[in-house]
């Protein structure tokens, strides 16, 4: 008799996609290195979803002064703590929390203490 296996290979692939969420808060009408880098992600990852598609979806966490136009064809997440404030050590997680993220990618310096899902700093 055939070994039994765990894996069902005629089963559908799940249809949740995964959320990465990238902090986004620096990018202002004045840009500077990491505004820059942010921007260039949004438009690199814009240009290949609509090549090829990604098998992620990304989240850009905004607060009132974020440039919004680099992020127009994404979700958007709106936080009222400002880039680089004591009080993102505590909103920043809840919202991950919220959302479901998979992955959080924080492109500054800016860290968190407690990250309720992988993360990435760079």
């Amino acid at each position: 008799m055939p070994a039994s296996s765990s894996l069902s290979h005629g089963a559908p692939k799940s249809t949740v996609t995964p959320r990465i969420v990238i902090d986004a808060r620096m990018v202002t009408a004045i840009p500077h290195g990491i505004s820059r880098y942010v921007t260039q992600l949004a438009q690199g990852l814009d240009e290949k979803r609509q090549k090829t598609g990604l098998n992620y979806e990304p989240i850009f966490l905004v607060d009132s002064k974020t440039e919004k136009a680099p992020f127009s064809s994404f979700q958007t997440y709106h936080l009222s703590s400002s880039f680089l404030s004591p009080t993102e050590i505590a909103e920043i997680p809840n919202a991950l929390k919220k959302l479901g993220a998979k992955l959080y990618h924080s492109p500054s310096f800016s860290s968190l203490w407690n990250c309720p899902c992988p993360y990435v700093v760079t």
